[in-house]
């Protein structure tokens, strides 16, 4: 092969990589928050740059229980950066539910992070409209929402 050939593959092989460092290090937006004396929830949100209509946005979730030290992650892709927290302290097992609009709700037993049930908002909450307002209403006061600025109560 040539060398203007080599050249060439290797600036290739290495702008990928150098351009996913640079947006992960100017674009994507990083909170972190204790909800509980024992749940820390960090979020990183990488909003879309190109799309044919809505932007997506991803949203990588890091829970941590620092009693048990069991981690968990996982993401969405939704349209809307909001996500809504919901404690539950009924019954024997202290759960958290987290909400997208969008996507739905999962909920997760706090002491050991493992998913205990999910819906789809479009199916459990009457298709076209997800979860709305009417549906966030009917969950009760979030104990903790982010959105567009950060984390508050």
């Amino acid at each position: 092969m040539k060398r203007k050939y080599k050249i060439l593959l290797i600036v290739i092989l290495l702008a990928y990589p150098v351009y996913k460092g640079l947006r992960e290090l100017f674009w994507v937006t990083r909170e972190s928050y204790m909800l509980t004396n024992e749940l820390r929830i960090k979020i990183a949100i990488d909003p879309g740059i190109v799309a044919y209509q809505d932007l997506n946005t991803e949203k990588r979730v890091t829970l941590t229980n620092i009693k048990t030290n069991v981690k968990l992650k996982f993401k969405y892709t939704s349209l809307e950066r909001s996500l809504f927290f919901f404690i539950d302290s009924s019954g024997d097992k202290q759960t958290i539910t987290i909400v997208d609009q969008f996507v739905g709700q999962n909920i997760y037993d706090i002491s050991t992070l493992r998913l205990l049930s999910n819906v789809d908002s479009f199916v459990k909450f009457g298709g076209d409209g997800g979860c709305n307002d009417e549906c966030l209403e009917n969950l009760g006061k979030p104990d903790l929402i982010y959105d567009y600025t950060g984390f508050h109560n």
